[in-house]
């Protein structure tokens, strides 16, 4: 009874220093923060204090931060409730993050915190920051997110991290009610990404620079997602459920995640096969599918290589454009026979253009179509362009009517191939040159060498001076596609 007694007292005990230690970081992060937004922007000033009388006083020009304001077309309620649900956060900003989950080993902490800092909420974040290649480790950030209501219709949000082994990383989010808008503050103290072992990869200017992982990156993609959000239908040759909107837009988030997981640096061992240094420098990676998985779904029989690439002189934009034809092309290729001419039977796209999702058709031996579905998005931190086959039945029941037996049709499939497309250096979508990391799928098209489409590839795209001619050049041994 006596050593039932202590233990319990030593949990309690534990449990109030780490409540103090946590508290602590947050109390530091908040007045950082708030300090610098009070530094920049004005109306920040009429903002009252946090009341704790350990709170140290910082000067702003002391506090390494970067920020980024703008006004976010979304109420300040809902923008709330995304940041604090890590599943629709992380869906949010997918092309940032990747395997996030929420309160990890906090036990009754979250809530001892949260009534002692006289927050709204506190959840625990266990996420990483990825980029969309094989040669950058994923960096782990584990964190507490604070809710406060500083005032009427302003609230903070604070990441801490709690890996205390780690330089802390401290990021906030001030959010002032506009109505149907948002108006935000953003500030960031943008985490390391140079890996210890300081590898060098065609990737080091991007993490040396810190151009990832800004505020403005967060904002960018922010605004990117809400505009995807609101696409609409701009062209249908044929019959769509009224509906579909979720629909395809669920199918795309499913290719892009499979897509991450490929890029992963340390691709999932319990999904994966993996070869790695498969050429002489170690330039690509061939991997495949576990095949205890693939017996839930023939498409899963998947050999899949991973590569990325440097192109020079030519802008993220025009790349870009080219590859949104490419990789349907290349998707053609697989399929038997000569005629490789596909239309474009749906068109789903925002308002500016920065987000496409579209299916393409065509008709095959047996006098049925093959689809293809794609989704190209653009933007100034990171352009994806990915897409995979469906079949009639995968259509007609997603798509078309709903007809047909749902048992053994899936939104997920792993014959994703595609590219992503960072810019190297500053200027987004219109810098100098740009990183690409190019995903495909190999057992579509077993006897195509991918060392020399990918010699072609990146030849053909440096080599042309203006980018006018590379729709006709890249790839030339493919056949043409008419859209």
């Amino acid at each position: 009874m006596a050593e039932s007694s202590k233990a319990s007292s030593s949990r309690t005990s534990k449990t109030g220093e780490l409540v103090k230690v946590y508290g602590d970081l947050y109390v530091r992060a908040y007045w950082e923060i708030m300090t610098v937004a009070k530094y920049y922007y004005t109306w920040v000033h009429k903002l009252p204090e946090l009341h704790d009388g350990d709170a140290p006083i910082y000067a702003a020009d002391q506090i390494e931060m970067s920020r980024e304001d703008a006004v976010i077309p979304m109420p300040a309620s809902d923008l709330v409730s995304m940041m604090m649900n890590v599943k629709e956060w992380e869906k949010t900003f997918m092309h940032i993050v990747y395997g996030s989950r929420a309160n990890f080993n906090t036990g009754n902490v979250l809530s001892q915190v949260s009534r002692r800092m006289n927050t709204l909420e506190v959840v625990g974040v266990l996420t990483k920051f990825q980029l969309p290649t094989t040669f950058v480790p994923m960096r782990d950030f584990s964190c507490l997110r604070y809710l406060t209501k500083i005032t009427e219709g302003v609230y903070a949000i604070i990441d801490v991290s709690i890996d205390l082994t780690n330089p802390i990383r401290k990021s906030g989010v001030i959010i002032r009610d506009k109505g149907q808008n948002s108006e935000i503050i953003w500030l960031e103290s943008v985490p390391d990404m140079r890996s210890r072992r300081r590898e060098i990869t065609i990737y080091a200017s991007i993490i040396n620079s810190k151009l990832v992982f800004e505020p403005k990156q967060w904002i960018s993609t922010l605004l990117w997602d809400l505009k995807r959000q609101r696409s609409a239908i701009i062209e249908a040759k044929i019959h769509v459920l009224p509906n579909v909107d979720g629909t395809l837009l669920e199918i795309a988030d499913n290719m892009k995640l499979f897509f991450k997981q490929c890029v992963a640096y340390e691709a999932d061992d319990k999904r994966f096969e993996v070869s790695r240094n498969v050429s002489r420098n170690g330039e690509f990676r061939i991997m495949g599918i576990k095949r205890w998985i693939a017996l839930d779904n023939l498409d899963l029989l998947a050999r899949i290589c991973v590569t990325s690439f440097a192109i020079h002189d030519i802008t993220p934009l025009k790349v870009f454009q080219i590859l949104v034809k490419m990789n349907v092309q290349l998707l053609l290729s697989s399929l038997p026979g000569v005629d490789k001419s596909c239309e474009q039977v749906l068109k789903f796209e925002s308002e500016d253009g920065s987000n496409s999702i579209t299916l393409h058709r065509k008709r095959s031996v047996r006098d049925n179509f093959e689809y293809y579905f794609q989704e190209a998005s653009r933007s100034d931190y990171c352009s994806f362009v990915i897409a995979r086959p469906m079949t009639n039945e995968e259509v007609e029941y997603f798509i078309v009517s709903k007809n047909g037996d749902p048992f053994n049709l899936k939104l997920e499939s792993t014959a994703v191939s595609g590219f992503a497309i960072m810019p190297n250096g500053p200027g987004g979508l219109n810098s100098a040159g740009c990183l690409v990391t190019y995903v495909m799928q190999l057992n579509r098209l077993p006897q195509f060498h991918f060392s020399q489409a990918l010699k072609q590839l990146v030849n053909d795209l440096n080599q042309t001076e203006t980018g006018l001619n590379k729709e006709r050049s890249l790839f030339s041994c493919m056949p043409c596609w008419k859209q």
